[in-house]
């Protein structure tokens, strides 16, 4: 399989019988095939475990999958060593093969991040508070502390060290320190163009998919291009000569095309970020951003690593991010990320869909997840890969409509002490007037009371629209209650798409007191 690029350039990609990429090639435009990178292996049902660029980049990973270990001995080459605690939080930064501890990390009862210290003394490099809701309020980074104040009434950051922030209706920042700086948004709700001082600095363009594509000040342009998992592939001046281009291995930059339209390496972190660009000719480092910088991004990378005086200029930075030197912002796809204060300037444009706090960055845990499209972070309670673009199309079309659905089941239950299943069947009602049938199957775990067994009905009634197309869709669902003989026990369900949910089922037999169900329910017909 092959990709082109607009200037000419073709990058190969050599796959093995399960379909792995093993090999790619890149021909520069007018230049020869070269080996970008070669025998990539991969853990058994896992990420790519190493590959060769020249020498070996060996990304070592234990049976729950987290990384031990990213290491290239070539001068200025990756090299780091992880280690977490049993919940699989990131504790610590070593050198690469050496438990010895170089940045120490803590996270609160709620899992987001609050310190990055010393791994010798202890010391506290940079930290960070929050409140009940995760919003910041404070944050040391080395001996500068500053202090984050919000309005009783909302989640918008109203100034940070009493440099003051302003908002549209919709919660969109408008300004940073008055004239400082001033972001106008265009009628989709994206942001047009950042002014300096009153002046316009630089203009905004985006496609039907949200991708910003046109960068533009007068007469002179930068076009970008995406792949189709949303991958950002090139910037291209006005003529459409190539200014970069990047190469993707999975969701992982590897290689870059730049200065003179020339190969470079591109060294990734465990998620995914660009630490590390090397000159395959000299075999030297020429750009480096520290993964023991400021936890949520605000560290500039290095762009003369080496020292010969030439600057390299990348401004990938974590997965899905591109820094925007007019704006001061990370362009995130659908939002705009500023890693001085570690969320978005905007709300989420799914809602409470996305998450809880809808400007906060990966749950303020930016060592163990990120966000490729700024709309949420990976996890069980997330959109599957490539469902949440279409969410945001959906939520363009047609908004957060506040609707609330009732769904009326029959159903029945059986299983012993350790785990049991369940069925159900019925129809769900909502107000934006659909009706649905649909069926749902859980996996129950019980966490108290014994066997489960038992026949009856169920009443639910949750936030947001109800299933209006046919589908199918996961939740976890938490039980409480006790059936013996006629009884009955209500339940809160949580699905992937952010829907909560109540429920009481009623019915006959012996069920277990409390315990925990996986559910899978499919929608098999709609009114419309």
């Amino acid at each position: 399989m092959n990709k082109s690029f607009p200037d000419g350039a073709v990058v190969d990609y050599v796959h093995n019988a399960q379909g792995q990429t093993t090999e790619v090639g890149v021909t520069e435009a007018g230049g020869n095939p070269q080996v970008l990178l070669s025998n990539a292996n991969y853990c058994p049902f896992g990420p790519a475990a190493d590959w060769t660029y020249g020498r070996t980049l060996a990304r070592q990973y234990d049976l729950d999958y987290r990384p031990q270990a990213i290491q290239d001995t070539r001068p200025g080459g990756l090299e780091v060593g992880f280690g977490f605690d049993p919940v699989g939080n990131l504790t610590a930064l070593t050198p690469a093969g050496n438990p010895t501890r170089e940045i120490g990390l803590g996270y609160d009862t709620l899992g987001r991040l609050t310190a990055l210290t010393d791994g010798i003394t202890g010391t506290v490099i940079d930290g960070y508070s929050y409140d009940a809701t995760g919003n910041r309020l404070s944050a040391k980074v080395g001996s500068v502390t500053q202090a984050y104040t919000y309005p009783a009434t909302n989640h918008r950051l109203s100034a940070v060290a009493s440099v003051a922030r302003t908002y549209d209706k919709a919660g969109n920042t408008l300004t940073i320190g008055g004239k400082a700086r001033e972001f106008p948004y265009d009628a989709s709700g994206r942001m047009s163009m950042v002014k300096r001082a009153g002046a316009v600095v630089m203009n905004y363009r985006y496609n039907g998919k949200g991708e910003q594509v046109r960068r533009f000040l007068g007469t002179t342009n930068t076009y970008t291009l995406y792949d189709e998992a949303g991958h950002w592939l090139g910037d291209y001046d006005t003529n459409g000569a190539p200014k970069q281009q990047a190469i993707w291995l999975d969701d992982m930059p590897v290689g870059l095309l730049a200065n003179a339209n020339k190969l470079h390496y591109i060294e990734p972190d465990h998620l995914g970020s660009p630490r590390v660009v090397v000159d395959p000719v000299r075999n030297v480092a020429v750009w480096s951003w520290s993964l023991k910088g400021e936890a949520f991004g605000n560290t500039a990378p290095d762009q003369d690593p080496d020292g010969d005086g030439a600057a390299l200029v990348l401004d990938m930075r974590f997965p899905g991010q591109r820094f925007d030197a007019a704006s001061g912002l990370n362009q995130n796809y659908f939002r705009d990320y500023d890693s001085a204060t570690g969320r978005y300037g905007q709300s989420d444009p799914l809602g409470l869909r996305g998450g809880i706090s809808t400007y906060a960055y990966v749950g303020l845990n930016p060592f163990y997840a990120s966000d490729l499209f700024g709309l949420e972070s990976p996890g069980w309670w997330s959109f599957p890969p490539g469902k949440q673009r279409e969410e945001w199309r959906k939520s363009q079309e047609t908004g957060y409509k506040g609707d609330f659905n009732a769904q009326f089941g029959v159903g029945a239950s059986y299983g012993n002490f350790a785990v049991g299943g369940s069925g159900e069947a019925g129809i769900a009602l909502d107000t934006a007037g659909t009706a649905c049938l649909y069926v749902k199957g859980c996996v129950t775990t019980p966490v108290a009371g014994g066997f489960i067994g038992g026949l009856g009905g169920s009443v639910g009634m949750s936030c947001g629209t109800g299933n209006s197309s046919v589908g199918k869709s996961e939740s976890m669902q938490w039980q409480l209650g006790a059936m013996e003989g006629a009884g009955a026990k209500g339940s809160v369900e949580l699905a992937r798409d952010g829907n909560a949910s109540v429920g009481i089922n009623a019915g006959i037999g012996s069920q277990v007191s409390a315990g925990l169900q996986q559910c899978q329910t499919r929608t098999v017909w709609c009114t419309k």
